[in-house]
C-alpha cells in the first residue's frame, strides 16, 4: 500500500518553501509519495544536472495529481502550481528557489535571518542573510539573487570578499558558524 513521506517531514518542510511564505500554503492531506530520481553520466556540472532534474520533476508534476514537491535536499514542500511556474524558467536565478528552502527567524533587536538550506547539493555553502525587519521583501528579493549568483560562480565565495545589489554596493562576506549546526560553517552577509 502507497503511504506518504514518514513522519509528516513533507508536511512539516512546506514551513521552508518559498511558495508558503506569506501565503499560509499547507500541503494537503495524500495518500502516497512518488520518488522521482535522475542519473545521467554525462552532464559535467551540479547546476546542470539540478536543473535537468528540474524539468523531468516539472513534467512529473503536470502529468500527475501531485498536491506537493518535496524537494528533500533542501527540506522545503513547494506547492505544485508555484513549483511549475518557477520551473518554466530555465535560469538559476528562477529555478534557485526551488533548489532551496529559505528559513526565516525574527532576532530579538528586530532584525530578519534568512538561512538557505540546500546549497550542499551545488557543493556550496548556505548563506545567512541579516536585514532590517523592515526591509523584509527586498531582503528576501536579494537573498535569491545572492543564491544565483554564487552558484553561477561556481565554487564559494572567498572570506572578506564583498557583493552588493549595485556596482557600487560593499556588502563584507564572513564564514559563521551555522545556527542550525555549528559544525557547519555559512557565509553570512549583513544588509544595512
Amino acid at each position: 500500500m502507497p503511504t506518504p513521506v514518514p513522519n509528516g517531514e513533507a508536511e512539516d518542510a512546506t514551513r521552508f518553501s518559498l511558495s508558503a511564505l506569506g501565503t499560509g500554503w499547507k500541503l494537503p492531506k495524500h495518500q502516497a509519495h512518488a520518488i522521482v530520481t535522475l542519473r545521467d553520466t554525462n552532464i559535467t556540472s551540479m547546476v546542470d544536472t539540478l536543473s535537468l532534474f528540474t524539468s523531468l520533476l516539472a513534467a512529473v508534476t503536470e502529468t500527475s495529481e501531485a498536491v506537493g514537491v518535496y524537494w528533500g535536499d533542501a527540506g522545503a514542500t513547494h506547492d505544485p502550481k508555484f513549483f511549475l511556474e518557477t520551473a518554466e524558467d530555465h535560469d538559476i536565478a528562477s529555478r534557485i528557489m526551488l533548489w532551496t528552502g529559505v528559513s526565516v527567524a525574527h532576532a530579538k533587536d528586530g532584525r530578519l535571518s534568512l538561512l538557505s538550506m540546500g546549497m550542499k547539493q551545488l557543493n556550496l555553502p548556505d548563506l545567512l542573510l541579516i536585514a532590517p525587519k523592515s526591509k523584509g521583501n527586498a531582503a528576501l528579493a536579494t537573498f535569491f539573487d545572492f543564491l544565483s549568483y554564487s552558484a553561477e560562480f561556481g565554487k564559494p565565495l572567498p572570506e572578506g570578499d564583498t557583493i552588493g545589489r549595485t556596482a557600487d554596493e560593499r556588502l563584507p562576506i564572513h564564514y559563521v558558524p551555522s545556527p542550525l549546526d555549528p559544525k557547519v560553517k555559512v557565509w553570512r552577509v549583513e544588509l544595512k
